[in-house]
């Protein structure tokens, strides 16, 4: 008798399979010139210098990745920071009073809710969260002017902490790592949660690389709608960013925890 596991593993390479038929051609570009990564400060630099240009998605050439797995979903994230680059210059351009009241009342720290609103289905006339639509209008607004909250500390020979006003950054930490004769940025994935849910074989990879594909097209999409004059709102266009993007998440989560469950399976 068949075990259950590998028929749940069979389906789930599947869904891998075709999930990952979305990401299978990626954008052919020039090389561009290599990012100042000489020191960890040489690296936060970067990072600000890049968001100032307008050029986002080379943050993630700054990321470490230690396989060509982690590269690919490191490789998806980037395209999707330029996406929401590019939307949130339409937005400034089609929305203007309103975004610069949403970054009036973010500076005052008046801006409520989260962006958990794209997890959730969409309820006619429900309004979404003020931090969506600062998210969607103006994503990287921490990153324009607080340059002198960021500071680095050496905690070995080849490794460094970023501290946000002299704490761990995002509460848990993160660190940087010298490799190759550069400085990398290490995503904060070593903390329970984290580990518990980061990929560990490359269907589960292609599932989460899948998963950021769909949310940028999602974006996207959005883009070409507010350009089009299709909302009427910074709100109407939050609305719409969920409406787009709730399905597709939900297909990958599920794939992605039919994964999960496949791979407990084969461990036990």
């Amino acid at each position: 008798m068949h075990k259950p596991w590998l028929i749940a593993g069979a389906l789930t390479g599947l869904a891998a399979l075709l999930i990952g038929a979305a990401i299978a051609y990626t954008r052919v570009e020039a090389r561009p010139d290599p990012l100042p990564r000489q020191t960890p400060e040489a690296v936060i630099d970067s990072v600000f210098a890049l968001v100032a240009e307008g050029r986002p998605g080379r943050i993630s050439e700054l990321i470490a990745a230690p396989d060509d797995d982690m590269r690919l979903v490191v490789q998806r994230l980037g395209y999707l920071l330029d996406s929401v680059h590019a939307l949130s210059v339409v937005m400034q351009e089609s929305f203007p009073h309103e975004v610069e009241t949403l970054r009036q009342r973010a500076a005052r720290g008046e801006v409520r809710g989260g962006v958990g609103a794209l997890l959730r289905r969409p309820e006619p006339g429900q309004a979404s969260s003020e931090a969506l639509r600062l998210l969607l209008a103006d994503p990287y607004a921490a990153l324009r002017d607080g340059r002198e909250r960021i500071t680095t500390v050496m905690i070995a020979d080849d490794a460094a902490a970023v501290l946000v006003d002299g704490a761990p950054a995002f509460g848990v930490g993160m660190t940087m790592r010298y490799d190759e004769d550069a400085w990398w940025l290490e995503l904060p994935l070593n903390i329970p949660v984290a580990r518990r849910f980061m990929p560990q074989s490359p269907e589960e990879f292609q599932i989460l690389a899948s998963m950021i594909h769909v949310i940028e097209n999602a974006v996207l999409d959005l883009t070409e709608d507010v350009r089009r004059g299709q909302a009427e709102s910074v709100e109407d266009a939050s609305r719409l960013a969920g409406e787009k993007a709730f399905a597709p998440i939900m297909i990958c989560v599920v794939a992605y925890n039919r994964a999960m469950e496949v791979r407990a399976s084969a461990g036990r």
